[in-house]
C-alpha cells in the first residue's frame, strides 16, 4: 500500500495597509510639512521591509521612487488642495493606496503702515511679493497719469531713492543679484513664467507659472513722462551702477526674457519686495 505524504498549505500573502499621517493639514506656501507612512503595515513583512512612494498631487505621476523610508518633507506652491497619495508595495509585489488632503492657504504680507494686504509666491528658496507695493511715501512715488485708479490696479511707481525705504518691516527691496537668483531659478523664458496671464499689449500674456503675476505698470521717466501702460513692467533693485544710476529689471509685452539695464535713479518704476 502506498503512503500519503500530507504536506501544509502554504499561507496565501495579504496586502499591506498603507497610511500615514501629517503634520498638519493646512498651512501656507511658506510650510513644510512632515509626512509620516510609518503607520502602514503588513502581516507578513515588518514596517520597515515595506517599499512606499508619494504622489503629491494625485495626478496618476508619482513623484518619489520607491523606498522604504517612511517620512517626507514637502511644501507646496500655489496656494489651493493638494490630494496626496501613498502607494505601499510588500515583499510579494501587493500593493495598497491612501489618501489625504492639503489645503495651501493664500500667504498674505500684510503691511501694518496702512492695512493693506498683499499676496506673495515662494520661488525656489525666495519669497516674494506677488503684487507692486502700494505704499505712499508721500514724496518720489506716482500713479500713472496721476490717476489713483492705476495704483489701485498696478500699485505705485517709486524713484529710487523712495524705492529704497517703501517695503515694510521684514521685508527688502531686492538687489541685482537676488533677480539672478530669481531668473536662473526659471530657468528658459523667465518673463513668460514672471508675467500675468492677462493684460498685455496685444495679449501678449504670460502663463504666471511662478505665481509671480508681472502687471504691464508702466513708468515714469526722469523728464516726468509716463510711458507705456500696458506695454512694460520695470522693476528697480537696490544696487547701484553709479552715483546716478541704478540697475533694474524689465518685463515687456513682446519678449519672454527679463531684461537687465542700469537707469537714472529720478526715473520711477514699480518694486516688488523680498522677504528678508
Amino acid at each position: 500500500m502506498a503512503l500519503t505524504q500530507c504536506t501544509e498549505k502554504e499561507a496565501e500573502n495579504t496586502p499591506p495597509v498603507a497610511s500615514f499621517t501629517i503634520s498638519s493639514n493646512t498651512g501656507t506656501i511658506e510650510t513644510l510639512f512632515t509626512f509620516d507612512a510609518s503607520a502602514s503595515s503588513d502581516l507578513e513583512d515588518s514596517t520597515s521591509q515595506l517599499m512606499i512612494r508619494w504622489d503629491w498631487e494625485d495626478d496618476g505621476r508619482w513623484d518619489t521612487e520607491y523606498s522604504t523610508e517612511k517620512t517626507a518633507k514637502k511644501g507646496f506652491n500655489p496656494s489651493g488642495f493638494y490630494y496626496v497619495n501613498l502607494e505601499v508595495v510588500d515583499s510579494k509585489g501587493l500593493t495598497a493606496t491612501y489618501k489625504e488632503v492639503v489645503n495651501i492657504e493664500d500667504f498674505y504680507l500684510v503691511d501694518i503702515r496702512d492695512d493693506r494686504n498683499y499676496l506673495t509666491t515662494k520661488i525656489g528658496t525666495q519669497l516674494w511679493m506677488a503684487e507692486n507695493l502700494n505704499f505712499n511715501t508721500f514724496e518720489g512715488c506716482y500713479c500713472h497719469g496721476d490717476d489713483p485708479d492705476t495704483c489701485a490696479t498696478y500699485g505705485r511707481l517709486y524713484d529710487w531713492s523712495a524705492a529704497t525705504y517703501a517695503c515694510p518691516s521684514g521685508w527688502r527691496l531686492p538687489t541685482d543679484s537676488d533677480w539672478d537668483l530669481l531668473t536662473d531659478y526659471l530657468g528658459d523664458n523667465p518673463g513668460f513664467k514672471l508675467k500675468s496671464n492677462y493684460g498685455w499689449t496685444n495679449n501678449n500674456n504670460g502663463n504666471n507659472s511662478s505665481g509671480f503675476n508681472a502687471l504691464p505698470s508702466s513708468y515714469k521717466t526722469e523728464y516726468g513722462e509716463y510711458m507705456a501702460l500696458g506695454g512694460y513692467a520695470y522693476f528697480w533693485t537696490a544696487s547701484e551702477n553709479e552715483q546716478d544710476m541704478a540697475w533694474s529689471r524689465l518685463i515687456s509685452y513682446d519678449r519672454t526674457t527679463v531684461e537687465r539695464n542700469f537707469f537714472n535713479k529720478k526715473n520711477a518704476f514699480a518694486v516688488r519686495c523680498l522677504k528678508i
